[in-house]
């Protein structure tokens, strides 16, 4: 949960005394119109998911958005709340929970971290390590908000095959023994990527994962260098609190409470039975 409010309704029952039974109906309909605007909001915009746009380095996913979750209030159930969902399911505002799926993990786990900070795991079981791009001049294309796609890893990774001590010409997909005709030594390059550590890096957590050979040539089927582009040797990462999900929320609770708790109170004066009887006496009094 990311917010937690209480309302003393007995304190504006005491206030509207002339039409205390409204004051439930109103009450539940200011809150349910407070974690809706923090929430959702118009098309997406609510404050928390704004906030959390923001802070993200290039924005965050759609995925990670709709995690921002409300359940509403009733007159009989006076309880609403802004709800960080991790499992990847949705919230209805009628409370009743839809399952993210039979996957048996939470697929958005990675959202408490944003809220509350902590260790950033592997988002499933099966997988033991994360997949880390080198940020600093980005070797490999990433998607608009600066994440790496499995698409784009698994075709990286597919490019990582075990080298030969013998250079092959031909293409990735069909590599094939080809001599110099003057010299009979072999002709070709070692593959582009390969997976592991390098030989003349240590051997630590930090060196492990999809490496690039540059500048291959017939003169030099290794390269002249390397560089590790996607880190696969960490099983957690240490992530800071970057939105504080319950501070921004009760704050603008507490700036938006009063305004809508009018609105409902208008409303809720509108709809009443009594008023309703009152005017209709008196419209008959007026034709009589």
């Amino acid at each position: 949960m990311v917010m937690d409010v209480q309302i003393d309704v007995k304190r504006a029952m005491d206030r509207f005394e002339a039409a205390k039974h409204q004051v439930p109906l109103a009450v539940s309909y200011a809150m349910n119109r407070v974690v809706y605007q923090i929430a959702v909001g118009e098309s997406g915009s609510g404050v928390l998911r704004k906030e959390i746009d923001r802070k993200l380095d290039k924005g965050a996913e759609r995925f990670t958005l709709s995690g921002i979750q409300y359940t509403k209030s009733n007159k009989r159930n006076l309880v609403a709340a802004v709800v960080a969902d991790y499992t990847g399911g949705r919230i209805p505002p009628d409370g009743v929970y839809k399952d993210g799926g039979a996957a048996g993990y939470n697929k958005r786990e990675y959202l408490r971290t944003i809220l509350f900070g902590g260790d950033v795991k592997p988002p499933k079981p099966s997988r033991k390590r994360l997949l880390q791009p080198v940020m600093k001049n980005p070797r490999v294309k990433l998607n608009k908000h600066g994440n790496l796609t499995k698409d784009k890893y698994n075709k990286l990774r597919a490019k990582s095959v075990a080298g030969t001590k013998t250079p092959l010409a031909g293409s990735f997909k069909k590599p094939k023994l080809k001599l110099n005709k003057k010299t009979g030594a072999p002709v070709g390059k070692q593959p582009q990527y390969w997976f592991g550590h390098a030989k003349n890096k240590p051997k630590s957590d930090g060196n492990y994962g999809l490496w690039e050979r540059l500048n291959r040539s017939q003169k030099n089927p290794y390269g002249t260098s390397i560089r590790l582009v996607i880190r696969t040797g960490n099983s957690t990462r240490k992530q800071r609190q970057q939105v504080r999900g319950n501070e921004i929320s009760r704050q603008y609770a507490n700036r938006a409470y009063k305004t809508e708790f009018a609105r409902g109170m208008a409303m809720a004066m509108r709809t009443s039975k009594s008023r309703s009887m009152a005017l209709q006496q008196f419209d008959e009094r007026r034709r009589s």
